[in-house]
Protein backbone atom coordinates (compact mmCIF):
# COMPACT_ATOMS: atom_id res chain seq x y z
CA UNK A 1 0.00 0.00 0.00
CA UNK A 2 1.60 3.21 -0.56
CA UNK A 3 0.97 6.81 1.19
CA UNK A 4 1.65 10.15 0.37
CA UNK A 5 3.39 11.84 3.50
CA UNK A 6 2.51 15.21 4.42
CA UNK A 7 5.14 16.90 6.66
CA UNK A 8 4.32 20.63 7.14
CA UNK A 9 1.49 20.91 4.17
CA UNK A 10 4.22 19.43 1.63
CA UNK A 11 3.74 16.22 -0.04
CA UNK A 12 6.87 13.98 -0.18
CA UNK A 13 7.12 11.89 -3.22
CA UNK A 14 10.60 10.78 -2.50
CA UNK A 15 8.85 8.76 -0.16
CA UNK A 16 6.82 6.93 -3.03
CA UNK A 17 10.46 6.62 -4.94
CA UNK A 18 11.27 3.01 -3.44
CA UNK A 19 8.09 1.61 -4.18
CA UNK A 20 7.63 3.21 -7.96
CA UNK A 21 11.62 2.11 -8.77
CA UNK A 22 11.18 -0.90 -7.82
CA UNK A 23 11.31 -3.87 -10.03
CA UNK A 24 7.76 -5.29 -10.25
CA UNK A 25 6.65 -7.73 -12.82
CA UNK A 26 3.18 -7.09 -13.73
CA UNK A 27 0.17 -4.76 -12.30
CA UNK A 28 -0.07 -3.71 -8.91
CA UNK A 29 -2.81 -2.48 -7.09
CA UNK A 30 -3.24 0.61 -4.62
CA UNK A 31 -5.22 0.78 -1.72
CA UNK A 32 -6.45 3.09 0.66
CA UNK A 33 -6.52 3.36 4.45
CA UNK A 34 -7.85 5.94 6.01
CA UNK A 35 -8.94 7.73 9.10
CA UNK A 36 -12.78 7.68 8.88
CA UNK A 37 -15.10 10.69 10.63
CA UNK A 38 -17.49 9.40 13.24
CA UNK A 39 -20.78 8.05 12.25
CA UNK A 40 -23.80 7.75 14.36
CA UNK A 41 -24.74 5.24 12.07
CA UNK A 42 -22.64 2.63 12.79
CA UNK A 43 -23.46 0.58 15.59
CA UNK A 44 -22.37 -2.56 17.77
CA UNK A 45 -25.28 -4.00 18.78
CA UNK A 46 -26.33 -7.80 20.24
CA UNK A 47 -28.29 -9.73 17.36
CA UNK A 48 -31.26 -12.32 18.52
CA UNK A 49 -29.61 -15.24 17.18
CA UNK A 50 -27.05 -17.50 19.70
CA UNK A 51 -23.86 -18.77 19.48
CA UNK A 52 -23.25 -22.64 20.49
CA UNK A 53 -22.76 -21.37 24.10
CA UNK A 54 -26.18 -19.53 24.36
CA UNK A 55 -24.69 -15.84 23.96
CA UNK A 56 -26.05 -13.38 22.01
CA UNK A 57 -24.06 -12.91 18.61
CA UNK A 58 -22.99 -9.27 17.97
CA UNK A 59 -24.08 -7.83 15.06
CA UNK A 60 -21.40 -5.05 13.50
CA UNK A 61 -23.93 -2.19 11.53
CA UNK A 62 -20.67 -0.79 10.02
CA UNK A 63 -21.30 1.71 7.61
CA UNK A 64 -19.28 4.59 5.93
CA UNK A 65 -20.50 8.05 5.30
CA UNK A 66 -19.87 10.92 2.59
CA UNK A 67 -17.08 12.95 3.73
CA UNK A 68 -15.76 8.89 3.80
CA UNK A 69 -16.22 8.78 0.81
CA UNK A 70 -15.00 11.55 -0.78
CA UNK A 71 -11.68 11.64 1.27
CA UNK A 72 -11.34 8.20 -0.98
CA UNK A 73 -12.25 9.45 -4.42
CA UNK A 74 -10.15 12.50 -3.83
CA UNK A 75 -6.79 10.53 -2.09
CA UNK A 76 -7.16 8.22 -5.76
CA UNK A 77 -7.43 10.60 -7.87
CA UNK A 78 -4.64 12.80 -6.18
CA UNK A 79 -2.32 9.96 -6.44
CA UNK A 80 -2.89 9.47 -9.98
CA UNK A 81 -2.21 13.09 -10.56
CA UNK A 82 1.14 12.78 -8.94
CA UNK A 83 2.21 9.76 -10.67
CA UNK A 84 1.82 11.31 -13.98
CA UNK A 85 3.49 14.70 -13.07
CA UNK A 86 6.13 12.72 -12.16
CA UNK A 87 6.34 10.32 -14.74
CA UNK A 88 6.24 7.47 -12.47
CA UNK A 89 3.41 6.06 -14.47
CA UNK A 90 -0.05 6.00 -14.65
CA UNK A 91 -2.52 4.86 -12.39
CA UNK A 92 -6.04 3.47 -14.01
CA UNK A 93 -8.65 4.18 -11.57
CA UNK A 94 -11.19 2.17 -10.05
CA UNK A 95 -14.57 2.60 -11.33
CA UNK A 96 -15.97 3.35 -8.12
CA UNK A 97 -13.62 6.47 -8.32
CA UNK A 98 -14.91 8.38 -10.89
CA UNK A 99 -18.48 7.28 -10.82
CA UNK A 100 -19.95 8.44 -7.29
CA UNK A 101 -23.41 6.19 -8.67
CA UNK A 102 -21.19 2.94 -7.93
CA UNK A 103 -20.32 1.81 -4.25
CA UNK A 104 -16.59 1.80 -3.03
CA UNK A 105 -16.24 -1.39 -1.23
CA UNK A 106 -15.22 -1.54 1.99
CA UNK A 107 -13.45 -4.54 3.60
CA UNK A 108 -12.71 -4.43 7.33
CA UNK A 109 -9.40 -3.55 8.90
CA UNK A 110 -7.38 -5.19 12.48
CA UNK A 111 -8.36 -2.18 14.74
CA UNK A 112 -11.77 -2.07 16.21
CA UNK A 113 -12.01 1.79 17.82
CA UNK A 114 -14.90 4.23 18.67
CA UNK A 115 -16.92 2.09 20.10
CA UNK A 116 -17.65 3.64 23.92
CA UNK A 117 -16.27 6.95 22.24
CA UNK A 118 -15.20 9.67 24.99
CA UNK A 119 -16.67 12.85 24.87
CA UNK A 120 -17.68 16.18 26.95
CA UNK A 121 -21.21 14.58 27.36
CA UNK A 122 -23.50 11.32 27.01
CA UNK A 123 -25.00 12.96 23.81
CA UNK A 124 -22.01 12.86 21.88
CA UNK A 125 -20.30 9.69 23.84
CA UNK A 126 -20.37 6.64 26.26
CA UNK A 127 -17.11 7.78 28.53
CA UNK A 128 -15.72 10.87 29.62
CA UNK A 129 -12.60 12.16 30.10
CA UNK A 130 -11.33 9.72 32.65
CA UNK A 131 -13.13 7.03 30.70
CA UNK A 132 -16.37 6.29 33.20
CA UNK A 133 -19.14 5.45 31.41
CA UNK A 134 -21.71 7.98 32.05
CA UNK A 135 -24.59 7.72 34.91
CA UNK A 136 -22.89 4.75 35.87
CA UNK A 137 -20.70 3.79 39.27
CA UNK A 138 -17.33 2.68 38.98
CA UNK A 139 -17.20 1.45 35.75
CA UNK A 140 -14.52 2.19 33.31
CA UNK A 141 -13.48 1.72 29.72
CA UNK A 142 -9.57 1.07 28.66
CA UNK A 143 -8.71 0.62 25.34
CA UNK A 144 -9.38 1.73 21.65
CA UNK A 145 -13.49 1.57 22.14
CA UNK A 146 -12.98 5.61 23.75
CA UNK A 147 -11.32 6.77 20.73
CA UNK A 148 -13.34 9.10 18.65
CA UNK A 149 -12.28 8.54 15.69
CA UNK A 150 -9.52 5.51 13.89
CA UNK A 151 -6.68 6.72 13.00
CA UNK A 152 -4.47 5.08 9.86
CA UNK A 153 -1.82 4.08 12.49
CA UNK A 154 -1.39 1.49 14.89
CA UNK A 155 -3.15 2.57 17.81
CA UNK A 156 -1.15 0.46 20.73
CA UNK A 157 1.14 3.49 22.14
CA UNK A 158 -2.35 5.07 22.34
CA UNK A 159 -4.18 2.70 24.24
CA UNK A 160 -0.92 1.96 26.62
CA UNK A 161 -1.09 6.31 27.14
CA UNK A 162 -4.70 5.92 28.15
CA UNK A 163 -4.52 3.19 30.79
CA UNK A 164 -1.50 4.46 32.24
CA UNK A 165 -3.60 8.07 32.54
CA UNK A 166 -6.60 5.50 33.57
CA UNK A 167 -4.50 3.71 36.37
CA UNK A 168 -3.05 7.04 37.95
CA UNK A 169 -6.87 8.38 38.20
CA UNK A 170 -8.06 5.51 39.94
CA UNK A 171 -4.96 5.40 42.27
Amino acid sequence: MLEIAFVNGRRYLNYLKKFVYFHCPGDGVIGTLIEQAPNKDSRVTLAKETDSLGLRRVNLGFNINELDKKTIRVIALELAKDFALNDFGRVKLAPYILDTSVDIPVGHHCHHMGTTRMSESPDYGVVDKNCKVFNTENLYVGGSGVFATSGGANPTFTIVELALRLAQHLS
